[in-house]
């Protein structure tokens, strides 16, 4: 686990600078984007009733940058990839110590096709990127156009709100996909060295982040991944909960072994780690930064165990009070928050289920 921990933070750190670089590439695509989409502007007749041309228009001026942010977001998680490949085989070894772990190699475009092509949350890569332009672009430009109408300016003012009125796509935006894709590798990297070495790992834990979370915001470790973790199934078990859960998910699965010696170690067997857990304010990560640390320690259990040990506006801030009025009952245990794929419970359901 100290390991995964370790590596997770590097991929933070390379996580940061893939997103400068998808930075640079979109301020320059938007000078040039913004002195096309003005020159067509200029050249037609406004009406309100050709809103949905200059937005088709836009479209297309955009469609090439779309395609190479996805190119740069799935170039880098492929690298991601490769790298965790390396990194999960030496963990499972133990530096290499455990002789019966075989290594796992792919190329990076192999690792790339691993998930860049697989559907994440029902959409390919390709269709988050044009999600995420569709959502930053389209309703931006709508909403200029309402307020220049609104406010009944001439042509000239409303082609001038709606050329500068626009982002390539939010920084909120850039920063979730490349989290995402980038844990993505990671994660895909890690079940290929636990596949490779079934007759080793036998069984997965889920893993969560040990720090609160924030229901009303989505700051934080979300109460999905915090009920799941400490959970296990078999390796071949397909009924498991995907990972990573849902966007900006830092959650990861620990190989359940045999025994040190039957890996080739011959050592006793060990007790299990503490964890570490870290208490942080309720705000956004936002791009490249971090959320301050206001006390951090160590934790020898899951998060439930973890949630008990914590104040009344900890528990309030992370489950709601509905939740916890059934936890405090007896009724219901943190784990049951969420069905076997990961799925948070609703109130109906908990009471329904647990409520007798």
């Amino acid at each position: 686990m100290g390991r995964q921990i370790a590596w997770r933070y590097k991929l933070d750190t390379y996580d940061n600078e893939v997103l400068k670089r998808i930075q640079a590439s979109l301020a320059t695509a938007r000078r040039e984007i913004q002195l096309k989409f003005e020159a067509q502007l200029l050249r037609t007749d406004w009406s309100a009733s050709r809103a949905e041309e200059v937005l088709y228009a836009l479209d297309e001026l955009t469609q090439g940058v779309r395609l190479t942010m996805a190119d740069q977001l799935g170039e880098a998680a492929g690298f991601a990839g490769q790298h965790s490949l390396a990194e999960h085989s030496d963990i499972l070894s133990v530096g290499g110590a455990a002789v019966n772990v075989s290594f796992v190699s792919l190329s990076a475009e192999q690792i790339r096709q691993m998930f860049v092509d697989t559907p994440l949350g029902g959409k390919t890569l390709s269709a988050w990127v044009d999600a995420a332009f569709d959502t930053t672009v389209k309703d931006g430009i709508k909403e200029e156009l309402n307020v220049g109408m609104l406010q009944g300016e001439g042509y000239p003012k409303l082609v001038k709100r709606l050329s500068q009125g626009f982002d390539m796509l939010s920084k909120e935006q850039a920063t979730t996909l490349a989290r995402t894709y980038v844990q993505s590798a990671n994660v895909a990297a890690m079940e290929a060295v636990y596949k490779q070495n079934a007759d080793v790992v036998k069984r997965v834990k889920w893993r969560a982040t040990l720090e609160p979370g924030y229901k009303n915001t989505g700051h934080g470790t979300c109460l999905r991944c915090a009920a799941l973790d400490g959970k296990e199934w078999a390796l071949d078990d397909t009924s498991r909960p995907d990972c990573p859960l849902h966007a900006r998910c830092r959650c990861v699965t620990t190989p359940e072994t045999n025994s040190w010696r039957d890996l080739g170690i011959d050592i006793d067997e060990l007790e299990d780690a503490a964890r570490p857990y870290t208490m942080r304010p309720d705000k956004s990560i936002g791009v490249g930064g971090a959320r301050e640390i206001e006390e951090y320690g160590f934790h020898q259990g899951d998060y439930g165990s973890w949630f008990e040990k914590q104040s009344d506006s900890f528990k309030l801030n992370a489950v709601g009070p509905g939740r916890l009025e059934l936890m405090e009952s007896g009724k219901v245990k943190f784990g049951d928050l969420v069905d076997s794929k990961g799925n948070l419970l609703t109130l109906e359901e908990l009471k329904r289920v647990y409520g007798n």
